[in-house]
């Protein structure tokens, strides 16, 4: 494949850190990139009428280019795709999805209006549809039954520099970090938190990205809510808990447990199947309070050498998931559909 043989259209969402996106993998990719956020209102919230006209001006250009390739990627299709893809069938339309498919489901597509409506016919058009996660794969086939459908990861970086071979001390504190409220369970944190509280035990919660919470914690002095920190900082507080804890309502992938992965924290997460694409053998389940509460006991039972045995396999087990492993899988993937031509 030649560099003008792909397009690979994406852009960055301004809640996730710098580092952190699906469309981290075309900078290791040697094919042509649009981004979004190089047009005008870039940084505008989404929902917004400045987003709105960034999104219409970002698909304008893409009609305008794409014919122009054998093959266009669109990395966050869900955001945008509405008319920018090629008339031509000659030409290869891949789509990542990332969210929900609840809104293309036809009892839905009417309650979300006409743009959603344009969205779903573009879809329809798609040649490829790859998969954050395979518990959703059979969902994409029913709803999407002209798409071959591919399974590949999300990436991280390698930020094995953070590792810490031991936690910071502190009075044999346990250190627990969870970031951002996005599908989120807050109930389950809310007592966990609350149990620690009340039953003196020796937890530190770290929170960020959770300012929506503030409200809900009040009263819990063993959570510490963060602002907004730098990559570099954030990375280092990472490092420095002992313990990543993700409770979920849903996901597909989830940037902030493979940068756990990647700086060698382990983590305790909710029991969905969709995690189980980006767990390690280090990584705990819980489905309850109860499962919740018993993982990380059983955690803080350890002894440090344990725990460092689990930090070292959590950071060589990581390496799968690193950025250069994925842009190998999808650029493999894209001669595979260029061929099938």
């Amino acid at each position: 494949m030649n560099r003008n043989d792909v397009l690979i259209a994406g852009l960055h969402c301004g809640n996730l850190s710098e580092s952190a996106g699906f469309e981290q993998v075309a900078t290791l990719l040697p094919f042509d990139y649009i981004d979004a956020n190089q047009f005008w209102f870039a940084n505008s919230e989404f929902g917004t009428i400045p987003k709105k006209l960034n999104l219409l001006t970002y698909e304008a250009a893409l009609r305008l280019r794409g014919s122009r390739y054998q093959l266009i990627h669109f990395l966050l299709p869900e955001v945008h795709l509405t008319f920018s893809l090629p008339s031509s069938s000659k030409i290869v339309k891949v789509g990542t999805v990332h969210l929900p498919l609840d809104v293309f489901k036809e009892q839905n597509l009417n309650k979300h209006g006409y743009v959603m409506k344009l969205r779903k016919n573009a879809f329809d058009r798609l040649d490829s549809i790859i998969t954050l996660t395979r518990s959703n794969e059979g969902e994409i086939r029913e709803l999407f039954p002209q798409a071959d459908v591919k399974f590949i990861p999300h990436g991280v970086y390698d930020f094995s520099s953070f590792f810490l071979s031991q936690a910071p001390a502190e009075e044999d504190v346990l250190n627990i970090i969870t970031v951002g409220t996005n599908f989120r369970d807050l109930e389950m944190y809310k007592a966990l938190a609350s149990y620690a509280k009340a039953e003196g035990r020796k937890w530190k919660f770290h929170l960020l990205g959770a300012s929506k919470w503030r409200p809900f914690l009040i009263g819990l002095e063993n959570v510490k809510i963060y602002p907004y920190l730098n990559e570099k900082t954030y990375l280092t507080l990472l490092s420095q808990c002992d313990i990543h804890l993700l409770p979920l309502t849903f996901a597909t992938a989830n940037n902030a447990l493979l940068e756990a992965h990647s700086v060698g924290v382990p983590s305790i997460v909710s029991k969905l199947d969709s995690v189980k694409d980006y767990s390690l053998s280090t990584t705990s389940f819980f489905e309850d309070i109860h499962s919740l509460i018993e993982s990380i006991s059983a955690f803080e039972s350890y002894n440090q050498s344990t725990r460092l045995k689990l930090k070292k396999t959590t950071l060589e087990e990581a390496k799968k998931f690193h950025w250069a492993e994925i842009a190998s899988s999808l650029e493999s993937y894209y001669q595979q559909l260029l061929d099938s031509i």
